[in-house]
């Protein structure tokens, strides 16, 4: 820790720098894997969970005419290519050759090499810019990691940009728990015969609504166990054990912000987000004990059109992950399986089984208190789930999509 002569100004730098490498530790390191099972991934070398620090990121250049280009490319490490009336095109090392070869708009030479460090995802990475705001990359990989193909065709590219801009356009709405990772830009290299062009995406790494830098921890990071001492605690009980209540302040400080910010939404903004483990941060002070939820990842967030229209709001977006009542055969299914399936099974259960085993309260009270605590909140929706004491989940295999839902009874968190 820097000594208190320290100026204002580098305690605060040092600080932040802090917060995002202990940001960047959790985020490879205090991580389980995919409940799902599936584990399907990058190459060795590119996997968060390797001992490497970082990996280089080869970054090759196509002319303006060739691309569309959204917002300001991240100034310091393009600026040299932005120079010379070119965009940067930075491709993940898997598939670098691949893409080459299927582009010709890409001239095969990699203009700079940018040191990054790999996320949990596998595919969206951290470029280490001295002097350079930190953000993300989220890159164009057309193949499997865990279960579904990672690819940014344009579909899936307009969507992370227009689903970002939407949030963007509504912060002072947010409930105060309630914040989100503006994907504020993105590159789309125009395709040629044969292929559909593919993007890039930039996303802040401070939440937006602005804050004074607190720490950010990845949902999962808190009931992790794989980097755990045996004589250590998961991170979701060392946050809570010393409080004069810690079941209270579990409540307060985790479930509260979820099933806030979830029904603010899906119920007063028609936006569904993808919620597991992975897509949500959360962000602590821990002066005041605050929590922020924080959604990261937009591109799948679904638009659910009819009650957008119900509401006032414009229903203006590409056809990418949305449903309509009058169109959508899974209308219900859908809303169901995002909260029941997605955030109960992925987020929900975990936090509760984690409190419950490490603070030996019998599973079925956490459950209860959360589903009261739910209850109370959707209850000033109405009629949200039909039908009411019904499910929708996906099974435990490959290739689901939206004609795969299996029923199920008894929802647990309403």
């Amino acid at each position: 820790m820097k000594k208190r002569n320290e100026s204002p100004q580098e305690l605060r730098e040092f600080l932040k720098q802090e917060a995002i490498e202990t940001y960047l530790h959790l985020e490879r390191y205090w991580n389980d894997g995919s409940p799902s099972g599936f584990d399907a991934t990058v190459g060795a070398p590119y996997s968060p969970f390797s001992d490497s620090p970082s990996f280089s990121l080869p970054v090759h250049a196509v002319d303006r005419l060739q691309c569309i280009q959204v917002g300001d490319i991240p100034y310091i490490w393009a600026q040299e290519i932005l120079d010379a009336g070119k965009i940067p095109i930075p491709l993940h090392p898997d598939v670098q050759q691949e893409i080459i070869e299927r582009y010709d708009r890409l001239d095969g030479q990699v203009h700079i090499h940018l040191e990054v460090v790999p996320l949990a995802n596998a595919r969206t990475v951290f470029p280490r810019c001295e002097n350079d705001t930190p953000h993300f990359v989220k890159l164009h990989y057309p193949h499997i990691i865990g279960r579904f193909t990672r690819d940014l065709y344009l579909f899936k590219w307009l969507s992370g940009l227009e689903n970002s801009r939407e949030l963007f356009s509504i912060q002072k709405r947010f409930p105060s728990c309630f914040g989100f990772l503006h994907e504020s830009s993105g590159t789309f290299v125009e395709g040629t015969t044969g292929n559909p062009g593919f993007g890039i995406l930039y996303r802040e790494f401070t939440p937006r609504p602005r804050r004074n830098h607190h720490l950010m921890v990845p949902a999962f990071s808190l009931f992790a166990r794989r980097a755990l001492r045996k004589d250590t605690r998961p991170l979701l009980i060392q946050l809570l054990e010393k409080q004069t209540s810690p079941f209270e302040a579990f409540l307060r400080d985790f479930i509260h912000p979820i099933l806030i910010s979830y029904t603010f939404l899906v119920c007063e903004c028609g936006l569904i987000p993808e919620c597991n483990a992975q897509n949500i941060l959360f962000e602590l002070d821990l002066s005041s004990g605050d929590t922020r939820f924080i959604l990261r990842d937009l591109t799948d967030v679904f638009k659910d059109l009819s009650l957008r229209r119900e509401l006032g709001l414009h229903d203006t977006f590409c056809t990418y992950k949305s449903i309509d009542k009058k169109q959508s055969k899974d209308f219900f299914q859908r809303r169901s399986f995002a909260y029941d399936f997605k955030l109960g099974s992925y987020l929900l259960r975990p936090l509760a089984k984690c409190f419950s085993d490490e603070m030996k309260i019998p599973l079925s009270r956490v459950i209860g208190a959360i589903r009261e605590e739910a209850r109370a909140i959707w209850s000033k929706y109405g009629d949200y789930f039909y039908p009411p004491g019904r499910w929708y989940a996906y099974p435990p295999e490959t290739d689901v999509g939206r004609d795969s839902y299996i029923e199920l009874d008894d929802p647990t968190f309403r």
